[in-house]
């Protein structure tokens, strides 16, 4: 008994000791001390498999980072000298190296089978070559279908490339198929893959350079609860397309190993005025700068319709200042998943609305994020707020300097204040909200 006594004491300390190292939230290390107190060895597997941040699982997307540039260089890339009415934009163009374009058109597709609809049609009708680029494996696509269609294009001569940050046991058999009929499949980020953080989160199309097709992460809806989902998916065409493209190229050249060079195509000429940047984020510069840039620089009103608010400390504390500043700020979170991330989520929500902001709980299950800057500037893409993944992921957000366009999005948020509650007792916190806000 002795000798197993000394034992659990070393194997603790020295598990306290490597979440010491890996961490540097306080909270999450006394978390998991707790966790190993009580679970031991099986506590600390779970830990490493799943949740830890050491260094050797982002060290992939450093390296990402930096050949990302190296791909620009080589193909050429540089900043035009447009400059816009928007100093959002210009901040995003010089922080993060994209280029804002004009003469290019968005159309939203509000339903899965109408998304999958369009998908086969426009692979049907291409003649250069398809990216298909997700998290994961053919994202919310029909994923027999799409097989099906992308091996016929390659037969066709039509070179199709799919990647995917993970996939589940029963995509094996499609992964395998796909191979066999030499469509180049591969996942982003091979070796370390289970730990939560550090994902390709980007669910991006690019097809012949004359559509592209941006989203966020599909979830199945619940088959026992008779949930309202509200999911939108983004088509592009025009000018806005050569930077889908050269992001789907620059995560493929990654995931390969390869070098493929960007493939010249004529964009179809379109008359607009609207303003889009499309950024996919690294590990050296994620959203949060743009975030907190947006959030600070409001004057009017500000709309956040998010699955989960879980924001880091600077951005609670911006929304803050907003609202002292007479900015209207308006939130709704989705209610549907009564997991510990709605619960985290609630604490937040509750202690923005003590402040005044207008707080909603959707009833049913958001599957697309957007956040709106003074009926101007609209934020979409697999744009997360859960602190941890937006410092930590790679994700992508489309920004779109158009008036029409945010009035339509808030819009979209008043239809969903039909099908939410009103938070009207924020004073009133849960035990479990406390509880998982603790440790998130």
């Amino acid at each position: 008994m002795a000798w197993f006594i000394i034992l659990y004491i070393l194997t603790f300390a020295l598990m306290t000791i490597s979440v010491i190292l890996f961490e540097t939230n306080s909270k999450k290390i006394i978390f998991w001390c707790l966790v190993f107190s009580c679970t031991w060895l099986l506590g600390y597997l779970f830990y490493i498999l799943f949740f830890s941040d050491r260094g050797c699982v982002n060290k992939a997307l450093i390296l990402k980072s930096k050949e990302d540039k190296i791909y620009k260089s080589l193909v050429n890339f540089s900043l035009n000298s447009n400059e816009s009415d928007s100093q959002l934009i210009n901040f995003a163009r010089q922080v993060y190296d994209a280029n804002s374009y004009k003469n290019s058109t968005m159309e939203i597709i509000d339903k899965n089978e109408n998304f999958n609809t369009q998908i086969l049609n426009d692979i049907e009708l291409a003649n250069n070559f398809i990216i298909i680029d997700t998290y994961n494996f053919l994202n919310g696509l029909q994923k027999d279908a799409v097989v099906t269609s992308l091996i016929e294009k390659q037969k066709m001569g039509v070179p199709c490339k799919v990647v995917y940050g993970k996939a589940q046991l029963k995509d094996r058999k499609l992964i395998k198929q796909l191979k066999l009929n030499k469509v180049r499949c591969c996942k982003f980020k091979k070796g370390i893959s289970q730990n939560r953080l550090y994902k390709n989160t980007k669910n991006i199309i690019s097809i012949d350079g004359e559509v592209g097709y941006i989203f966020s992460n599909f979830k199945e809806p619940n088959k026992r609860k008779n949930y309202e989902i509200y999911e939108n998916y983004y088509k592009f065409t025009g000018d806005i397309l050569k930077e889908i493209k050269l992001q789907a190229y620059m995560d493929l050249s990654f995931a390969t190993r390869k070098f493929y060079p960007v493939k010249d195509t004529n964009n179809k000429q379109i008359n607009s005025k609207v303003e889009y940047l499309y950024i996919g984020s690294s590990i050296e510069n994620n959203l949060l700068d743009l975030l907190l840039k947006a959030i600070i620089g409001a004057k009017d009103n500000i709309t956040i319709h998010v699955d989960k608010f879980i924001p880091t400390e600077s951005i609670l504390e911006a929304i803050k200042l907003a609202v002292k500043s007479d900015v209207k700020v308006r939130l709704m979170i989705s209610s549907a998943s009564r997991r510990y991330g709605y619960y985290t989520s609630r604490s937040y929500v509750k202690e923005l609305a003590r402040e005044g902001v207008v707080c909603y709980y959707f009833d049913g299950q958001i599957n697309s994020n957007y956040i709106t800057i003074d009926n101007q500037i609209t934020l979409i893409g697999n744009l997360s707020l859960e602190g941890e993944k937006l410092i930590k992921d790679l994700q992508d957000v489309m920004i779109i300097n158009d008036s029409t366009t945010a009035k339509d999005f808030n819009l979209s948020f008043n239809k969903s204040i039909n099908n939410s509650y009103k938070l009207c007792n924020p004073k009133r916190v849960l035990f479990r909200e406390k509880f998982f806000r603790k440790f998130m």
